[in-house]
Formats: C-alpha cells, sequence, structure tokens
C-alpha cells in the first residue's frame, strides 16, 4: 500500500477541529484504511494520513477498543495491522462457505 507521497489535498492538521473530534476523526481515517486494504498496513501508511506527529499505535489502540464485542478485530501482522474475523466466528464463516 505505501506510496512516495501523500494527497496534498489531504489535511492531517485538522486545526479547525477540538481535540477529541481531531483524534476520532484520525480514528475514522485509520478504520477506513484499514477497511480498504486487502494486507497489513504499516504505520508509515497511517502517518501519511494523521501526520507525523500523532501516534498510530495509540489511535490503533484506541480504534481497537472501539471494536470490542464486534465480529471482527485489529491485528498486528508482518509489521502492520489489518482486520480479521474473531476466532469465535470461523464456525459461522465455514458454514457460509459450504
Amino acid at each position: 500500500m505505501a506510496k512516495d507521497r501523500s494527497d496534498p489535498d489531504l489535511d492531517c492538521e485538522l486545526p479547525d477541529l477540538p481535540p477529541e473530534l481531531r483524534w476520532r476523526e484520525w480514528m475514522r481515517r485509520i478504520e477506513a484504511v484499514l477497511f480498504a486494504s486487502a494486507c497489513p498496513v504499516p504505520r508509515e501508511d497511517f502517518a501519511r494520513v494523521v501526520g507525523q506527529e500523532v501516534s498510530v499505535d495509540q489511535l490503533v489502540e484506541d480504534l481497537a477498543a472501539d471494536l470490542e464485542g464486534r465480529a471482527f478485530e485489529i491485528a498486528q501482522v508482518a509489521g502492520g495491522w489489518m482486520f480479521q474475523t474473531r476466532a469465535a466466528y470461523a464456525p459461522a464463516i465455514r458454514a457460509a462457505a459450504d
């Protein structure tokens, strides 16, 4: 997923938002990138959408906490993160695939 440039139209700073809404927007961006990616997303890719000064690890932790109770979770894989279905739902997935 890595590219050498970031979108010049993407405002990573979000200075017009209050801090709590800015954090929520960054979490949504992380979630959107994870959702759109078929492979693990490295920290550097996230940094391009939230800014270099933002703690990607903390954003991912907060997003993971928001996903508690959902059928999927964030997994750290191969130096990045990706969505995966929780193991408890493997039987349902197998049944649907049959």
